[in-house]
């Protein structure tokens, strides 16, 4: 009868432990590869000063529910926005074939840049790490097909043709721009006209002009 007991107590424990690992609550689950387990992802607010809201943010291996990192983003400006949850999903930064973590920190300019934390996956620790090369892109769109990032902005308030234009490849998980595109006024004609810059190892190698007239054509 004792060990009738006792077989029950281990059968209920196991079970409760079971119960208890599919009833765990995720904010999000992603896929950082195929090669791993899902991830879920925790949003634990810490607190709010101003305008900004401060948290951590929790991942787990979503199969076996153990804590994988902790990262703290009181160090970040993440500011309130419509979004509920700051990660939309996992984005490749640096086309290694781990995706990335990028976590939405608000937009300035009226709403028109939005930046970014972003933390990438290294693979051989297993954990997501801050790379200071991605501290300031905005509005990126990554080109997995291509391998470039680009990016764009407003420097000021005006229309979406004055945007700023840049385009990064990605060498040693580092940022390298190789083309910038914005416009600026002819000191002559006094109309507008886009730059466009050139650039090969952080040098600039060309600078053409083209008129808004002739690129309207």
């Amino acid at each position: 009868m004792k060990r009738h007991l006792n077989i029950s107590l281990v059968f209920f424990l196991f079970s409760s432990i079971i119960f208890s690992q599919n009833k765990f609550n995720y904010d999000k689950i992603f896929q950082v590869s195929e090669k791993l387990p899902k991830f879920g992802f925790v949003i634990e607010k810490t607190g709010s000063d101003s305008f900004l809201v401060y948290y951590n943010i929790k991942i787990y291996n979503a199969e076996s529910n153990i804590l994988i990192q902790s990262l703290n983003m009181t160090d970040y400006y993440i500011y309130y926005s419509k979004y509920e949850f700051p990660i939309d999903s996992l984005v490749d930064m640096n086309f290694d074939g781990y995706k990335d973590l990028c976590v939405y920190g608000g937009s300035g300019q009226n709403g028109k840049n939005s930046f970014y934390s972003i933390f990438l996956y290294d693979s051989l620790i297993g954990e997501f790490y801050k790379n200071p090369s991605f501290e300031s892109i905005y509005n990126f769109i990554v080109n997995s097909k291509n391998k470039i990032i680009e990016e764009y902005f407003w420097p000021g308030a005006c229309n979406y043709d004055c945007a700023t234009w840049n385009t990064y490849i990605v060498k040693n998980n580092s940022l390298v721009l190789i083309e910038s595109s914005y416009i600026e006024i002819d000191s002559i004609t006094g109309k507008e006209q886009r730059i466009i810059e050139k650039y090969k190892d952080g040098e600039l190698i060309s600078k053409d002009r083209v008129s808004m007239e002739e690129e309207v054509k």
